[in-house]
């Protein structure tokens, strides 16, 4: 995610490595993209369960820094979702590219 050029997925690393003095592991960004797609959902939806359900079923570009714009399809899966791939090397988690 770190050699990502996306303006948003840019702003993401640069302020976690300005915070956290290292830059984000792939568990930092799907942690970040986890809060705000619930924030997305919920100032669309409304702050309650069906709300934030129907806001996420029928949203058509729910913005991510993993995955760029998606949504969910009808069996709730994501929608043109990307999967990245890791491995263990020196103890660190790398996408396998």
């Amino acid at each position: 995610i770190s050699g990502d050029t996306r303006p948003d997925v840019r702003r993401f690393v640069d302020r976690y490595t300005a915070r956290y003095h290292e830059p984000p592991d792939l568990f930092a960004a799907y942690a970040y993209d986890s809060v705000n797609i619930l924030a997305f959902a919920a100032q669309r939806g409304g702050f309650t369960r069906d709300g934030v359900r129907s806001a996420l079923a029928s949203a058509r570009s729910i913005p991510s820094v993993v995955n760029g714009a998606f949504h969910f399809g009808p069996d709730r899966r994501v929608v043109n979702g990307r999967a990245i791939l890791i491995t263990v090397k020196n103890h660190t988690f790398v996408p396998i590219v």
